[in-house]
Order: C-alpha cells, then sequence, then structure tokens
C-alpha cells in the first residue's frame, strides 16, 4: 500500500486515536489514595505529565513535532553478555507503558519478554534547580508501528529505512561492518530515502519491514527529586502487584 503524505498522517492518527484508550489528565497527587478506594494511578502519569510541563508530549502523551525527548534503555541477549545500553526516544507515554520505535532484526534484544532497565533524567543539579530521575525495570511487547508512524520524526524514519536499503545493495553489509570506501554511495541512499520519504513513495510495506514499533511495560519504578538547595533526595518507589497490573500505594524510600 502506497500513502501519500497527507493520507499516511492522517491514516496513522486514526489507527492511533481507536487504538489508544482516553486518558484523564490526573487532579490528584498519585500518591494520595482516593477516599472511594480506586485504584492506585499509574506512576507513568505523574512522568507524562511531567513531560507535558516540558512541552515534550501533547495532553495524549504524543511527542510533539521537533522536541528532543529521550531515555536510556538497556537489556541483555544472553544471561553471559554485557547490557546492551541505547539512548532511545519517546513517541509515546500512557498509563500503559512508555512506546518507541527501533530497526527490525531477526531477533531483537527485547523479544522474549527480556528484562529491561529504563532511565530518564531531567533537569540540572545546580543551585535553583532541581534533577528529576525516573528509573524502572520490566518488559516490553511489540505494538502495531502505524499507532505512532504520524508522530515519527523524519529523520528516524529516514535513516532506518536507509540503513535497511544500504545494507543490502552494498554487499549484504552487516550492522557492525565500516562504511568507509561506501560512505559516499550511503550518503546518495540517505538523500534519495529522504526525498521519497517527503513525496510518500515509501510504502508500508517497506516501513515495516524496516522498524517495528516497542512498548515498554514497568513492573516497578523510582522517583528521585532533588537539587543543591536540598537537605537530602526525594525518592519513591511504585510496584505493581505480584501477578498483576494494578499498582501497589508509593512508599518513600531512603535517598541511598
Amino acid at each position: 500500500m502506497l500513502l501519500r503524505a497527507p493520507l499516511l498522517v492522517k491514516h496513522a492518527k486514526v489507527l492511533a486515536s481507536k487504538s489508544s484508550p482516553s486518558l484523564s489528565v490526573m487532579r490528584r497527587s498519585f500518591l494520595t489514595i482516593s477516599d472511594t478506594e480506586d485504584e492506585v494511578p499509574s506512576p507513568l502519569l505523574d512522568l507524562k505529565e511531567m513531560a507535558m510541563k516540558f512541552n515534550y508530549c501533547d495532553e495524549n502523551g504524543f511527542r510533539k513535532p521537533d522536541q528532543h525527548w529521550s531515555m536510556v534503555l538497556s537489556a541483555c541477549e544472553s544471561y553471559d553478555a554485557a547490557p546492551s545500553t541505547r539512548t532511545i526516544n519517546f513517541q509515546r507515554i500512557s498509563e500503559h507503558g512508555i512506546d518507541f520505535v527501533s530497526k527490525k532484526k531477526v531477533e531483537s534484544i527485547y523479544d522474549f519478554e527480556r528484562p529491561v532497565s529504563f532511565l530518564y533524567t531531567e533537569g540540572k543539579y545546580k543551585p535553583g534547580h532541581k534533577v528529576t530521575q525516573w528509573r524502572g525495570e520490566g518488559v516490553c511487547a511489540k505494538i502495531e508501528l502505524e499507532e505512532l508512524l504520524a508522530y515519527i520524526p523524519e529523520y528516524t524514519l529516514t535513516e532506518i529505512v536507509a540503513s535497511c536499503r544500504a545494507r543490502k545493495e552494498i554487499d549484504n553489509m552487516s550492522e557492525r561492518q565500516s562504511i568507509t570506501g561506501v560512505k559516499s554511495r550511503f550518503i546518495e541512499i540517505v538523500q534519495e530515502t529522504r526525498q521519497e520519504l517527503a513525496n510518500s513513495q515509501i510504502t508500508m510495506e517497506e516501513l515495516n519491514s524496516c522498524i517495528e514499533a516497542w512498548r515498554f511495560l514497568p513492573s516497578e519504578m523510582e522517583k528521585m527529586v532533588g537539587g543543591t538547595d536540598e537537605i537530602m533526595w526525594d525518592r519513591w518507589e511504585f510496584r505493581k502487584e505480584e501477578g498483576s497490573e494494578v499498582w501497589k500505594d508509593a512508599r518513600q524510600l531512603m535517598p541511598y
């Protein structure tokens, strides 16, 4: 299926709205226990509200255009391998998880519910400022690329698709192979891909063959807030009930 630019964006936004539940902005603190004994809100909603204050995402948690909004994810391919640590762009955050994209591989480090660690830091540790740090552990699950397509930066789509094309064309080169000697041709492929994307000449089939979308599903998280003007770090822990998607009440911990 070949999608023209306006149709591709509209198509992706419609799919995203259908597949994502509407989220109301929490009017009370996520640490407050409701008098009606409602479920404890997901700490991800607090993280989303913080991102909204920095203008990183809209009210539905989707990344805003031209915003640099990234996190760190780490996972191991096997028990005897060093963790693979990557800086990953947020594409959407909701009470259900954090969505992102990566280059498609035969086997991803996020497959098979491998344990994944998450880190996100915002702010400056200097007088007059505060730093907020979020840490989490969980697993990743695949989602449909179409849910995020309208919000993924063009440079991300261009470079991933161009890399897939280059590996097929230039002697089936591997991910770790040096591009020395073929760099000029690779630059041409990037430019050609960018032009095709701008003209909506890249099919959904090719996008799906090169890119996959994931959702990080945390089972536990920590939030730390502090600064040089504070006496100590303010540290909170959030955990889900065993075998459940329900979050327990937050617990305040010692700073270290």
